[in-house]
């Protein structure tokens, strides 16, 4: 079954960085979070592809605001003040 990607969603300033730093973030999550998510870099814009496929639930969206996006808002935080 073909299945559409969300629009990719701008991470906060901070966490663009270069593709590198955008797989490293992808490695953090999954190693702190327990989550396989899709960060990408775009001309020094970082982005996070939340998946449609079938498997996810409304319930793994509501996770990842409620989880991830207050993670996601203190690593950016923290790279802003170390620049």
């Amino acid at each position: 079954m073909l299945v559409n990607a969300l629009r990719p969603v701008r991470l906060p300033d901070g966490l663009e960085g270069t593709r590198l730093e955008a797989d490293a973030l992808r490695d953090r999550v999954a190693a702190e979070l327990g989550v396989e998510a899709a960060f990408t870099n775009v001309d020094g814009v970082g982005y996070f592809r939340p998946s449609t496929h079938v498997y996810n639930t409304a319930a793994d969206f509501q996770d990842f605001a409620e989880r991830y996006v207050p993670v996601l808002g203190s690593r950016a935080r923290s790279m802003a003040e170390q620049h």
